[in-house]
C-alpha cells in the first residue's frame, strides 16, 4: 500500500476548491464504449465528495469495527490454502473473514502475491468485484487486487489482463465513499500502466483516468499528485483513437478544474502536444481539443498569453473562417474568453488577428448561448476602445468605427427585442452607449 502518499492526498480530501469554470458533460462519447457502460450520477458523486470517511465506517460498507480489526493478526503462509479455499465458502461471513484475512496478508511486505497469483485464485476475485455482491466483499477485493497489482511487473499484467481495470471503473459508480476511495489508492499503479507495451492495458488505464477526473476536484488533484499528467500528455501523440481520445477527455477535465490545475498541465507542455490535434481527421477530437483551449482561455491573463504566444490565435481565426459550423461554436468559446477575459494588450493583438468581424458576423446565428458570448466580447472591445480613446483625448472609438462599417447597428436592433433578457438587454446597453448620435456629440464638444 502507498501509505506515505495515501496520508498526504488524505489531507487533501479536506480542501474544498473553487474558481471552477466551465465543464463539459462527457458522457455521450464515453458511452460510446462498449467495454465500459457506466451511467454517472454526478448529484450523488458530488454528494459523496462530502461524505469522507474512515475506512472502517459501519455505515457506508459494513466493515468490521477496528477493535475487530486490532483482533486480527497476519495470517502465516501455511494458512493461505484455507484462506484461498475459504473465499469460495458457500457461507457468506466466512468469505469475508477470509478476505480480510487475505487482505491483512497481502498488505505486509514480502507477502506471497506470486503464491496467490499461482493458485488461480485472482479470477475468484475479479468476479468479487461485480455490483450485485455485497459492498464489503468489493472492498476487500479491490484492497487484494490493489496489493497484487503493486507487485512486479509480470504480477501486475497478470491482474489486468484478467479485467481487473474495467471492474475497478465499476467503483466509482457504487455511491459507496471507501469503495471510491479504494479506486484512489489504486492511482500509483494506474499511473504506472500508462508506460506499458499493452495497448489495451494503456487504453484502459486512460478510461479509468477519465472517469477519476470526472469526480471533482480533489480527484483531479490525486492524478496530478501521482504524475500521471505527463504521460496522458504524451499520449495525445498516440495514433489510436482508443488511446488518445481517453486521454484527451481526461485533460479536458483537469483543464476545466481551478486555475492551479490548469496550470499544472499547462506547465507539462500541453499547448505544444495540441497544436496538431486541430488537424485531426476526427471531428469529435478537434472539437474536444478546442473546448481545452476555451478552458484556458478562461483562465488567467498568463494562461492567455500562453495561448497567444504559442500561435493558437490566428489558427483559431482560420477555422472561424472557414470550417465546418459544429467545429466554429468550439473555437468561438477560445476567442470569446480570450477577450472578456483577456488584458487590454491582448486583445488589441486579438483585434489585430481580424476577429471582430467574425464576433459581429456570429451574432447572426441562432443560438443564444453563441450570440451572447459575442455581444459579451463585444462590450469588452468597446470599452476598451473607449478607453484608449479617452486616454489620448481624440475621443473616437476605433473599435466602434470598425463595428459600424460591418453594419453592426442593425443586428443590435435585431437583438434589442430578442426573447432572451439577458441578450436583449446587452444590446440595448450597446445601442444606447456607444451607437446614437447623443454619445457622438458629446465626445465632439469635449
Amino acid at each position: 500500500m502507498q501509505t506515505n502518499k495515501m496520508s498526504k492526498f488524505q489531507k487533501k480530501l479536506k480542501r474544498r476548491r473553487d474558481l471552477f469554470k466551465h465543464t463539459t458533460n462527457y458522457s455521450d462519447s464515453i458511452n460510446k464504449r462498449k467495454q465500459l457502460t457506466i451511467q454517472l450520477s454526478q448529484n450523488k458523486r458530488e454528494q459523496q465528495l462530502f461524505k469522507r470517511r474512515n475506512f472502517n465506517n459501519t455505515d457506508q460498507t459494513n466493515t468490521v469495527s477496528q477493535e475487530k480489526q486490532k483482533e486480527k493478526k497476519t495470517p502465516t503462509i501455511d494458512e493461505l490454502p484455507s484462506l484461498l479455499k475459504g473465499i469460495q465458502s458457500q457461507d457468506i461471513d466466512e468469505v469475508k473473514n477470509n478476505l480480510t484475512s487475505l487482505r491483512i496478508m497481502v498488505s505486509e511486505k514480502d507477502s506471497p502475491l506470486d503464491l496467490i497469483i499461482e493458485e488461480g485464485t485472482l479470477q475468484i476475485l475479479i468476479h468479487f468485484l461485480y455490483p450485485q455482491l455485497d459492498n464489503y466483499i468489493r472492498f476487500q477485493t479491490a484492497w487484494i487486487l490493489t496489493n497484487l497489482c503493486s507487485g512486479t511487473t509480470e504480477q501486475t499484467l497478470i491482474v489486468v489482463e484478467l479485467g481487473f481495470i474495467p471492474k475497478l471503473i465499476l467503483l466509482l459508480d457504487s455511491g459507496d465513499a471507501n469503495l471510491i476511495e479504494q479506486v484512489e489508492i489504486a492511482l500509483p499503479t494506474l499511473s504506472s500502466l500508462l508506460k506499458s507495451t499493452n495497448y489495451s492495458v494503456i487504453s484502459d488505464v486512460c478510461w479509468t483516468f477519465n472517469y477519476i477526473s470526472n469526480e471533482g476536484s480533489d480527484y483531479i488533484d490525486a492524478i496530478i499528485e501521482f504524475d500521471a499528467i505527463p504521460v496522458l500528455i504524451q499520449l495525445l501523440r498516440n495514433t489510436r483513437t482508443q488511446i488518445k481520445t481517453p486521454s484527451l477527455l481526461t485533460i479536458s477535465n483537469i483543464v476545466s478544474g481551478n486555475h492551479q490545475q490548469t496550470q499544472s498541465v499547462l506547465d507539462e507542455e500541453l499547448l505544444d502536444n495540441l497544436k496538431y490535434l486541430l488537424n485531426d481527421h476526427q471531428n469529435h477530437i478537434r472539437k474536444e481539443t478546442l473546448r481545452i483551449l476555451s478552458n484556458i482561455t478562461a483562465g488567467t491573463k498568463s494562461q492567455i498569453k500562453a495561448v497567444i504566444k504559442s500561435g493558437y490565435i490566428k489558427t483559431i481565426i482560420d477555422i472561424l473562417k472557414n470550417d465546418v459550423w459544429s467545429i466554429q461554436k468550439q473555437a468561438l468559446w477560445v476567442l470569446s474568453n480570450a477577450v472578456c477575459e483577456g488584458s487590454a494588450k491582448q486583445v488589441n493583438y486579438i483585434i489585430k488577428c481580424n476577429s471582430l468581424q467574425l464576433f459581429c458576423f456570429f451574432l447572426r446565428r441562432t443560438e443564444p448561448k453563441l450570440i451572447k458570448i459575442c455581444l459579451d466580447a463585444l462590450v469588452k472591445i468597446l470599452q476598451i476602445g473607449k478607453d484608449q480613446s479617452e486616454k489620448n483625448g481624440s475621443y473616437i472609438n476605433k473599435y466602434k468605427m470598425e463595428m459600424e462599417e460591418f453594419q453592426i447597428l442593425k443586428d443590435l436592433q435585431k437583438l434589442a427585442i430578442h426573447e432572451v433578457k439577458s441578450i436583449s438587454k446587452i444590446a440595448n446597453y450597446l445601442i444606447d452607449f456607444y451607437f446614437t448620435n447623443e454619445q457622438e456629440e458629446i465626445g465632439n464638444f469635449d
